[in-house]
């Protein structure tokens, strides 16, 4: 069921920008701000980008295909119990407890980091309203899918003295294995364009996005947000 909703949805994109003639391509640059998180989360912001290819349905409206990527960093509270990552509940942190007690000129400090890859792919429909001087509205509405990888790894820094005048110091990265899934999102936005020269307009907008609640594989469990609100920065080239 899970395959079949994802091709339906890439085929409809593919049907509806067959033959269709391009209006504009814009390329941006944006920063994303979670609004209501999940499974304790307690901060998270990204920083991404995309490209977005609009096709001409009529002389003041657009159908837009858009393609963004994200990464964000993330603070979860007891993050290493929630990633239940078997290799440390079974043997690792026990290792570690084990070998700071057998050795008292042994210290370390253990730092959980998480990090999330986030790609998406949407198809709105846009308007534009042409302003004085060289500006226009373009708002937007839509929806997509996206594919995220979270990432979570152990920053480990670990000493042992071996007298008052030396201390051996090393560090080193442990990674658990990612979680992963495929949720789909309602998105609406709006972006101010300025024409700078022909042909190339400056883009300023924001966007916010809602992600619906899905069972089974496609990882909604796992994702760490309902809702997003990003603005971004762009330059938007008109054929």
């Amino acid at each position: 069921m899970k395959n079949l909703i994802i091709i339906s949805f890439f085929l409809l994109m593919a049907t509806a920008v067959t033959a269709q003639e391009v209006s504009t391509v814009s390329v941006y640059s944006d920063y994303s701000m979670p609004g209501v998180k999940r499974i304790a989360v307690n901060k998270i912001d990204a920083v991404g980008g995309g490209i977005r290819v609009s096709f001409k349905i009529d002389d003041d409206s657009d159908l837009d295909l858009n393609f963004g990527y994200q990464l964000f960093s993330l603070q979860q509270d007891s993050a290493l119990q929630r990633w239940n990552w078997d290799f440390w509940e079974t043997r690792y942190k026990n290792r570690i407890a084990a070998d700071l007690q057998a050795d008292p000129r042994l210290a370390a400090t253990i730092n959980p980091i998480q990090k999330m890859d986030l790609y998406s792919v949407d198809l709105s429909f846009s308007h534009l309203i042409k302003l004085p001087a060289g500006f226009r509205i373009v708002p937007r509405i839509g929806g997509g899918v996206m594919f995220f990888i979270r990432r979570l790894y152990l920053e480990e820094s670990w000493q042992k003295k071996f007298d008052a005048s030396f201390t051996y110091e090393y560090s080193y990265r442990n990674f658990a294995t990612n979680k992963t899934g495929n949720p789909y999102f309602a998105n609406a936005g709006i972006t101010l364009d300025y024409a700078l020269v022909n042909d190339i307009n400056l883009s300023a907008g924001a966007e916010f996005r809602h992600i619906f609640r899905t069972a089974g594989k496609f990882g909604y469990e796992q994702f760490v947000f309902n809702d997003a609100l990003s603005i971004n920065l762009g330059l938007t080239f008109v054929y």
